[in-house]
């Protein structure tokens, strides 16, 4: 316990009084823990300088031979697609230069590219809640089958968008990674979550309503900006209901969720940022709560991060939580 001889030298969330949490503007530095594991961020406000990467690539005109096209896509790589007069709107493929795959042993798993819309250059900041929510009808989909694959234990969907978050397409897409392999990372936050009473998630939500980090509530979701963000303007979304996966999203849920997932699009479209999208499931763990980040790849970690794993986050989330209600607004 801290003392007078030896004080707190971070700030934990979940130590916060009711004033701390609804303290809206920062006037020093501070070290802050995140929720759950060990992993910490100095949040420094005078820092924004180290803001500097813009996306270079995020909107860039049609490539010519752009392999996501519909022209370009092998036909025996499909592996589900949804349909429309015209053609497809939704397809998934597998991924033509695998990582992993289920015929190698030390490497077993499988992965696939969602291609979210067959126009090149319709990105999704541009896709109406309909097509939103027909993406993620497709990862929800996708999960499904992928769970049937026998050795198959985690899995994780994400989104890279703009060169800087390590996309090499600018057709929009996703990407679906199935391994047997699950990452120490969350085995170590399944551990933790185990070790509380409850639903830490669950519990996040009740405390961050109450506080100045929350950037939109609904009947069924709560959107915020993270306690300890690694990220600057990173965001986050959880399901009000206790859900394991994205299979177990009602009908109203998908919907309210597409018009989440569209505002954060505007919202960093705004910012001029590349972006990753993620979220993950351990298949054969039940009782997880999912979430979903946003994280805006607003600049380059340097000596003190790569070398000491500390962070330095020069946007407060609080900060990060005023600048998106206005998308929420709209």
């Amino acid at each position: 316990m801290p003392s007078k001889n030896n004080p707190k030298i971070f700030k934990d969330f979940w130590e916060l009084s009711n004033k701390e949490n609804n303290k809206k503007k920062m006037t020093k530095p501070e070290i802050r823990k995140d929720y759950l594991q060990d992993n910490f961020v100095v949040i420094c406000p005078k820092r924004k300088w180290k803001i500097k990467m813009k996306s270079s690539s995020l909107f860039e005109k049609r490539e010519l031979d752009c392999n996501l096209c519909p022209e370009n896509i092998n036909k025996e790589r499909a592996k589900q697609i949804f349909k429309k007069k015209d053609g497809w709107a939704v397809k998934t493929v597998a991924n033509k230069y695998p990582a992993f795959s289920t015929n190698n042993q030390f490497s077993f798993g499988t992965q696939e590219i969602v291609i979210e819309t067959p126009y090149h250059n319709h990105q999704s900041v541009d896709f109406s809640v309909t097509e939103i929510e027909k993406v993620i009808k497709m990862y929800i989909e996708r999960t499904l089958a992928i769970r049937k694959i026998k050795g198959i234990n985690y899995i994780l969907i994400f989104k890279n968008s703009g060169k800087e978050a390590g996309a090499s397409q600018n057709h929009a897409h996703s990407q679906i990674y199935a391994t047997k392999f699950i990452p120490f990372y969350i085995l170590d936050k399944i551990k933790k979550e185990r070790e509380c009473e409850g639903c830490v998630y669950c519990d996040i939500i009740k405390k961050e309503k109450k506080g100045s980090r929350m950037v939109f509530e609904n009947k069924n979701f709560i959107v915020l900006c993270p306690y300890a963000s690694q990220h600057s303007y990173e965001i986050m979304v959880l399901p009000k209901r206790h859900l394991d996966n994205i299979s177990e999203l009602n009908t109203e849920e998908k919907k309210s969720l597409a018009k989440i997932f569209k505002a954060i699009f505007r919202g960093i479209k705004d910012l001029g940022y590349s972006y990753n999208m993620y979220f993950h499931e351990v298949v054969k763990d039940l009782d997880q709560h999912i979430y979903f980040k946003f994280k805006p790849r607003t600049s380059v970690w340097a000596g003190l991060e790569v070398g000491s794993g500390l962070i330095i986050n020069p946007i407060p989330p609080e900060d990060a939580t005023e600048f998106y209600k206005k998308y929420f607004r709209k």
